[in-house]
């Protein structure tokens, strides 16, 4: 609720909008957001080599999704979900890197093998759980339609049909609009 309140505030004064208002959707399913990990490979990976570097515990994300990930002021990692990551690789012992990649690209990574981690604000679906494995969720989130308050206005669903809508490439929230 406080970041959706935030988000309204900002699309508020993005807009010029005297007042912006949330539409309620019809129910969907809770998506639960989760940091994929492989974990128990990895796990035993990172904490019993022998090396004088550490392994890398090399992290995929967008940093695009405050306050969970972000660049920081000093550009680097920032978030909740980066924090998470840093206490992850120091409990196993390895050194942790970011890869920075468009959200649509970093599932596909990890699906081929490219990509041992991601860390974003993933949705879990049946779908997706075909191709990949994810932890346990640790944040129930739900997908929302800002509008504009005022005569003319969508007060529906419905009324978006024909009109242009915005989501994020590859998010559950895409295949919610679609």
């Amino acid at each position: 609720p406080v970041a959706g309140a935030r988000r309204v505030s900002a699309l508020r004064s993005a807009t010029g909008a005297a007042s912006v208002r949330a539409m309620r959707l019809p129910p969907l399913p809770r998506l639960e957001v989760v940091a994929l990990l492989p974990l128990l490979a990895l796990a035993i990976g990172c904490s019993l080599l022998p090396s004088r570097e550490l392994p890398k515990l090399v992290v995929w994300s967008d940093l695009d999704h405050p306050p969970f990930v972000a660049v920081g002021p000093d550009g680097e990692p920032a978030g909740r979900d980066v924090e998470m990551m840093e206490a992850l690789a120091a409990e196993l012992g390895c050194e942790l890197e970011w890869r920075v990649a468009p959200f649509a690209e970093i599932l596909p990574a990890v699906a081929a093998g490219e990509a041992r981690v991601a860390c974003a604000t993933l949705g879990i679906t049946q779908e997706r759980k075909r191709s990949v494995a994810f932890t346990v969720p640790y944040y129930v989130t739900h997908i929302a339609v800002v509008v504009r308050d005022g005569a003319g206005e969508p007060r529906r669903l419905a009324d978006l049909a024909g009109l242009r809508v915005a989501a994020g490439a590859g998010t559950t929230a895409e295949r919610a609009v679609r």
